[in-house]
């Protein structure tokens, strides 16, 4: 699993923070990790704790926050996944199917009017945004 930025990847000013490159096992570690320490025991999770992602130009922490922010960042480097408990509920039901599958799309992890997206994807399509 890696994790990387793009800056401006449309060219209108929207930036993406890439979740790629994953087996079904790694996508199942990454929506019990959600599951468990964010929504349950609602820690800020670093997804660089999962062992086997690799992250290039940024980090990613999840939180719980009162309201639906999306992605913040001050620096361009940490970036923290700012949503509310039904959010990430509806982030875990978005991943759920590349747990079981070997699937070939990709899916945005939330849909909140920020500048910065998340996108979780297979190999096979992650560089076509690119």
């Amino acid at each position: 699993m890696q994790l990387d930025y793009t800056a401006n990847y449309n060219n209108l000013g929207e930036n993406i923070i890439r979740i790629f490159n994953f087996t079904n096992t790694e996508a199942a570690k990454l929506r019990d990790a959600i599951q468990f320490e964010v929504l349950q025991n609602r820690i800020v999770y670093d997804v660089e704790n999962l062992h086997f992602v690799k992250a290039t130009n940024c980090s990613l922490k999840f939180r719980i926050s009162e309201e639906d922010e999306g992605i913040l960042t001050i620096d361009e480097k940490q970036f923290f996944c700012c949503l509310t408990s039904n959010a990430y509920k509806k982030m875990l039901q978005l991943i759920e199917p590349y747990c079981n599958k070997n699937l070939k799309t990709y899916t945005w992890l939330y849909d909140v009017d920020n500048e910065n997206s998340l996108l979780f994807a297979p190999a096979a399509i992650a560089d076509e945004l690119d």
